[in-house]
């Protein structure tokens, strides 16, 4: 029921915006599996919009599983890659929530790392302590929802905000 309810709904934040902006709504949730090797596992879903048809229809969409970060099923979004806005869905629908605020800071980090930078060098450039890094690091990830610096340099490519 929830997955239905959900998956519906996606669409019509979907077709709520103007043809011309509906390529830059990523949707995300996250659902259990259950495995022979490791008992319950939480995956990740991202649906990017790849082919709309003249009339504004999706055609074709680019989907992506992976393995979440999360640690139970429901956690459901659509994030304009463009504006930074992001739906959440709460009690049967998506609700705007506040936008992603990358700091200034966090800017820079993710622009070291995508230059592929040691820790060492990061921490050297920053002129930061190593558990501030780790501080720093783990707080980027966590608003970017991924658990490494790749999916932080995808996923903020994505999202256009580097």
């Amino acid at each position: 029921m929830w997955f239905e309810k959900m998956f519906v709904e996606s669409y019509s934040v979907f077709y709520k915006y103007p043809v011309e902006k509906r390529r830059h709504l990523v949707s995300s949730y996250d659902f259990a599996v259950k495995t022979v090797s490791q008992g319950k596992l939480i995956l990740q879903h991202q649906g990017i919009p790849y082919q709309l048809c003249d009339n504004g229809n999706l055609w074709l969409s680019l989907s992506s599983v992976t393995v979440s970060t999360q640690k139970r099923s429901g956690n459901a979004t659509i994030t304009n890659t463009q504006t930074g806005e992001r739906y959440v869905f709460i009690d049967g629908r998506y609700v705007l929530s506040e936008a992603l605020a990358i700091t200034q800071d966090e800017l820079l980090f993710l622009e070291l790392m995508c230059n592929d930078l040691s820790m060492d060098r990061i921490m050297s450039q920053l002129k930061i302590p190593k558990s501030s890094f780790m501080r720093k690091k783990q707080q980027l990830f966590s608003k970017l929802d991924v658990k490494n610096a790749a999916g932080a340099v995808y996923k903020a490519g994505l999202m256009g905000i580097i």
